[in-house]
């Protein structure tokens, strides 16, 4: 079965009248057959292989389909937002609207709460309050991005991606996220797996699908009087991890688990953009290293998405350093 995200890229597609169903079911049976064969591609990558779109076009799609994703979320947002009584159904509507326009202006466009920010309809505090939630019901419910009806989607136009929103400060509307944090932190100490039975499994060290690519590098920390040796596995992330792309990288890391690699660097010097669903892959990952008792960082954030991961509150569930060799440094101690 295709995943949600390409069965919605293909919508697209054929609703923008740049592709009959035909095609499209055509190449999703390609991807079934390549998939059984151990070959991941995306619908858009096949596409194109085909000379039934364009790169560009392809590029128009995922845009638009980021732009979707996005909207989902931001709806979801105005819907808590509501029921704790921040703001008005109209003033939702207002920014929405605000969205939409500047997203057909072929514009980047703003992510709703940004909106209800900058119209001072809205405190950061409560927009951490409500991200918070967000995350928490997205994790429990299992629905990390790429479903959702496109009816009535708007015309393609280019999207570069939420608009960063000012970390917050402390507030009693956050007390719960602390809460919740509590249950992502190490239930004991990291106990290292011999490098020699490590190196024996062979992983793929290059993860290609369409906007993401991922290179693993693996890192030896050297052994002392107190730590045994470790094995890290360093993931370099480049490109976008969103509700087209998040599936692909999950596979790939539990592929990783399952191998016996449970200590993890995640370098984010190149990941241009990020949603809730990439952000429930980090937590996932985490949980699963902390549970086999390995542990899992980030380092390397971009600054404009270094400010989305702190509004949402992920420093207090996940290690994040400035710098690689920070974070590689770290597993000295866990």
């Amino acid at each position: 079965m295709p995943s949600q995200p390409d069965l919605l890229f293909g919508k697209l597609a054929v609703m923008n009248r740049m592709v009959v169903q035909e095609k499209v079911d055509e190449c999703i049976r390609i991807q079934e057959v390549n998939r059984q064969m151990g070959l991941e591609l995306s619908l858009g990558e096949i596409l194109i292989r085909k000379n039934y779109l364009t790169k560009e076009q392809v590029d128009t799609v995922a845009r638009a389909q980021q732009y979707l994703e996005a909207r989902k979320e931001d709806m979801r947002f105005g819907e808590l937002a509501m029921r704790n009584g921040f703001v008005t159904k109209e003033r939702i509507g207002e920014a929405l609207a605000i969205q939409e326009a500047t997203f057909k202006q072929n514009k980047p466009f703003p992510r709703i709460g940004q909106v209800l920010l900058d119209k001072n309809y809205i405190t950061r505090q409560q927009i951490s309050a409500i991200l918070s939630a967000q995350l928490r019901l997205k994790s429990a419910e299992g629905t990390m991005g790429g479903e959702g009806a496109v009816e009535g989607a708007p015309a393609m136009g280019p999207s570069d991606g939420a608009s960063p929103i000012e970390a917050p400060r402390e507030s009693a509307l956050v007390k719960e996220s602390e809460r919740a944090a509590a249950a992502w932190r190490p239930k004991a100490k990291t106990a290292a797996v011999p490098a020699a039975d490590l190196m024996k499994v062979e992983v793929e060290r290059t993860m290609k699908a369409e906007g993401l690519t991922v290179n693993l590098r693996t890192v030896k920390l050297e052994a002392s009087e107190r730590n045994p040796e470790k094995v890290i596995q360093v993931l370099d992330v480049i490109g976008s991890l969103d509700g087209r792309t998040f599936p692909y990288f999950e596979e790939f890391c539990t592929k990783l688990m399952t191998a016996g690699f449970y200590n993890l660097v995640i370098n984010c010097d190149s990941l241009t953009y990020i949603s809730s669903a990439g952000m429930g892959v980090f937590l996932g990952l985490a949980q699963r290293s902390r549970d086999n008792r390995g542990d899992m960082c980030l380092t390397t954030m971009p600054e404009r998405i270094k400010q989305i991961v702190n509004l949402l509150g992920l420093p207090k569930m996940i290690r994040i350093y400035d710098i690689e060799r920070g974070a590689l440094g770290s597993f000295k101690f866990y």
